[in-house]
């Protein structure tokens, strides 16, 4: 009996790696979708949404999603600061450093004392020795 729930569970956690990054671009769709705009939750949930793709390794889908983000909604409905860090993070792993340095700049004068600032200089860091 234990073991068949140990080979269950091994296939639900392998079926939700295989399908997890289009159960995150749902959750976007559902946060970008017109009827949820003013809903409180729609925001944090497409940021979310955005965070799994960077951390899935889908840089250029978490870049299309932030952007949405901040165009879609004004920045106090929204984590501005963690907007512009993950803009900037997926430029860098993206290899467009000379963006990323730019963003990097723009998060740092803007939010010099938020918590990702020290993550922020080091990356930034990274990107001019890599120019």
């Amino acid at each position: 009996m234990r073991s068949k729930f140990v080979w269950c569970s091994l296939v639900v956690l392998f079926v939700g790696i295989i399908y997890s990054p289009e159960i995150f671009w749902l959750m976007a769709r559902t946060g970008f979708n017109k009827a949820n705009h003013e809903k409180k939750w729609a925001p944090a949930l497409t940021l979310r949404s955005a965070r799994f793709f960077v951390l899935f390794g889908r840089y250029q889908r978490a870049l299309r999603i932030v952007r949405r983000i901040q165009q879609t909604w004004p920045p106090e409905r929204i984590d501005a600061p963690r907007c512009q860090y993950i803009e900037a993070y997926c430029l860098e792993r993206l290899g467009r450093y000379q963006e990323a340095l730019e963003k990097y700049d723009q998060f740092l004068k803007a939010y010099p004392e938020h918590e990702l600032a020290p993550i922020a200089k080091h990356r930034r860091i990274t990107c001019q020795a890599n120019l």
